[in-house]
């Protein structure tokens, strides 16, 4: 595929996970972030803080909002090598994307982590940290990483049973106030 087309599948991705989320929670605020986030993580370090945590991962979100979202897709990555015991390509790209995200989360945001993969001709999936989810009885929707330190823990769950109100209450998708005066106190930002 030509970097062209390309970039346009990850713009069309975007989008429709944005129009997901806006239609999940009756909002126009989820929006696709100019150049997919680098904009505000790697290329403009002269923002203010509250642009770069807007332009960060590649969806603008609502200020309350708990999650960074990366958007993944046109990467024909096959799920079921990630469980292969041995290093394999898919591994080491989907690694990638987990990194990327905890990154721009912890460093520009303050938010979670949350990279939301679409194969192509697949429905999404999104991967979090499995301890945000461990209040929430979702064992039957999900899989569960530990292989590797790096990747910490993380879960895999599909993207519409993760915008199910009957498995995640609008409370989960939002900062509380004791983690919102985390991220207005710069000091703390970095003990996420």
């Amino acid at each position: 595929m030509s970097p062209i087309n390309s970039k346009n599948k990850g713009n069309r991705n975007e989008l429709k996970i944005c129009e997901a989320f806006n239609k999940r929670f009756n909002t126009t605020e989820f929006q696709r972030c100019p150049q997919s986030g680098a904009w505000g993580t790697r290329l403009n370090k002269k923002l203010s803080v509250g642009a770069q945590e807007q332009l960060s991962g590649d969806a603008m979100v609502p200020s309350n909002f708990a999650f960074s979202l990366e958007c993944k897709a046109g990467y024909n990555i096959e799920i079921s090598r990630l469980i292969d015991l041995k290093s394999n390509p898919d591994k080491k790209k989907i690694y990638e994307f987990l990194s990327q995200s905890s990154n721009d989360a912890r460093k520009v945001s303050g938010r979670k982590p949350c990279v939301i993969y679409r194969r192509d001709r697949h429905d999404p999936l999104v991967f979090i940290p499995k301890f945000e989810v461990m209040n929430y009885e979702i064992t039957h929707l999900s899989f569960t990483y530990e292989e590797e330190e790096t990747w910490k823990k993380w879960i895999m769950i599909s993207f519409d049973d993760f915008l199910n109100p009957e498995y995640f209450p609008d409370e989960f998708f939002i900062i509380s106030d004791k983690e919102e005066e985390k991220q207005k106190d710069p000091e703390n930002n970095n003990t996420r």
